[in-house]
């Protein structure tokens, strides 16, 4: 009840520098067959999802503070808040594309 709103912001020099392709491989499901592995990959990137939705979803209003770059999730995570402010040293990149990857979270 004390809190009226919610503010994302980054701590350093940029507010988001994307995912760590390292800890994103840790997650990659280790199963035998490619039918396994895709259902077990498929559960993951729901989780992930809800995360995302949750901000949408916040009944409070939820803030980004944007500065410096917002890359990938990062950029997936503001579309979802209610109010966006950048700096002008602001800018935003989708490099899963680069790397052939669907960019749907």
């Amino acid at each position: 009840p004390s809190c009226r709103a919610i503010v994302l912001s980054g701590a350093g020099k940029m507010f988001c520098a994307g995912i760590d392709l390292g800890a994103f491989l840790s997650v990659v499901p280790r199963q035998p067959d490619q039918a396994h592995k895709s259902l077990q990959l498929i559960e993951t990137i729901r989780k992930l999802q809800n995360d995302f939705t949750a901000v949408e979803k916040c009944r409070k209003p939820v803030i980004a503070a944007v500065h410096g770059a917002c890359i990938g999730g990062g950029v997936d995570m503001i579309c979802g808040t209610d109010i966006r402010l950048m700096s002008a040293d602001s800018f935003f990149q989708v490099k899963e594309v680069d790397l052939g990857l669907a960019a749907d979270v």
